[in-house]
């Protein structure tokens, strides 16, 4: 039987040998991956904020140097939490902001998207 708290479940009994280390390691991507999240969503809405105040509302005008530099961002609120840089695609009538996630390679199966409409 397990005891739920806060949306994860915690097992009594005997562990298998390892599997603490395997449920840290677990622990540890998952706490980066909602580090990550709001990064990316912290970017987006950034990215709002300088097409309402420095251009037409155009996603192709942004440039994550740009926006850094005119809304005085730090430099590691432009990284993922595993430290690559996190990449700006413009589309219309949307834009997306992506992280390479734990491998720290783009275009594989643990990259993480959030896809923004412009409002």
């Amino acid at each position: 039987a397990g005891v739920a708290a806060g949306g994860l479940y915690f097992f009594g009994g005997a562990e298998a040998p390892g599997s603490g280390v395997k449920q840290q390691a677990q622990a540890q991507v998952d706490s980066k991956q909602a580090v990550t999240e709001r990064r990316l969503e912290s970017l987006g809405r950034s990215v709002r904020a300088w097409m309402k105040f420095y251009g037409s509302g155009d996603p192709a005008q942004v440039t994550l140097d740009r926006m850094q530099q005119d809304l005085g961002l730090a430099e590691a609120e432009m990284q993922d939490a595993w430290g690559t840089a996190i990449r700006y695609q413009p589309g219309s009538p949307s834009y997306t902001m992506l992280s390479a996630g734990p491998d720290r390679k783009f275009s594989t199966a643990d990259d993480l998207k959030l896809a923004l409409k412009v409002e």
